[in-house]
């Protein structure tokens, strides 16, 4: 009896769980195609394919909605990052190669988590509880970055830099190559460019 009332519990947690994923699919794939101030409440929910009341029991408002996206959002370019970081010894150029993988596959393959990106940074820089988290969000990104490269300093895989310059950096690199690959997908969604800043990013940090 019990162990019926564990297994009925669980599936109901994953149900609910299925549920908040699809609400916050149909949302970013919302706010992707119309923008954060175009789409609506509405629109989210005939692209989820759930209830008003489904939708109003996980969230209050549409900017809830739009954070709970920008968080999720995040929170996969931040395990992306660990992924790309998981080397029991680090070494530049096999990180390097990772982030380049990883690059790839957002401007080419997943197009719409970047245009999401893109109007997480559109809606910041009009509102100021967006921005504010945005902030913070991005700050655990960079402390993940900063992290890797103190590391790298430490196991002589780079020279000794100045690591929070460096962390400001990659981070403006990493993104601006992100935005310039939905604009200009010709030049900046190809492995050859990737490539090439990456070598040169590795013959500024690396000993000679």
């Amino acid at each position: 009896m019990v162990g019926m009332e564990r297994g009925h519990m669980v599936r109901q947690r994953l149900s609910k769980e299925i549920c908040r994923e699809q609400l916050l699919n149909a949302a970013m794939k919302c706010f992707s195609e119309k923008s954060y101030h175009g789409a609506t409440v509405n629109d989210i929910i005939v692209a989820s394919g759930r209830s008003k009341g489904a939708l109003y029991w996980y969230f209050s408002s549409k900017e809830e909605i739009f954070l709970a996206v920008v968080d999720r959002w995040y929170q996969k370019a931040l395990d992306d990052l660990k992924d790309d970081l998981e080397i029991k010894r680090l070494n530049f150029t096999d990180v390097g190669k990772r982030v380049i993988e990883r690059m790839y596959r957002y401007i080419n393959k997943e197009r719409s988590f970047l245009l999401t990106w893109i109007e997480f940074a559109s809606a910041a820089s009009r509102d100021e509880n967006i921005r504010k988290n945005l902030i913070e969000i991005t700050n655990r990104y960079q402390h993940t970055l900063s992290s890797c490269l103190k590391e790298l300093v430490r196991q002589g895989e780079i020279k000794e830099i100045n690591v929070p310059a460096m962390t400001t950096l990659l981070s403006a690199l990493h993104d601006g190559f992100l935005f310039n690959g939905v604009i200009w997908p010709e030049k900046f969604a190809q492995k050859k460019t990737l490539k090439g800043v990456m070598t040169l990013l590795a013959a500024f940090v690396q000993e000679d």
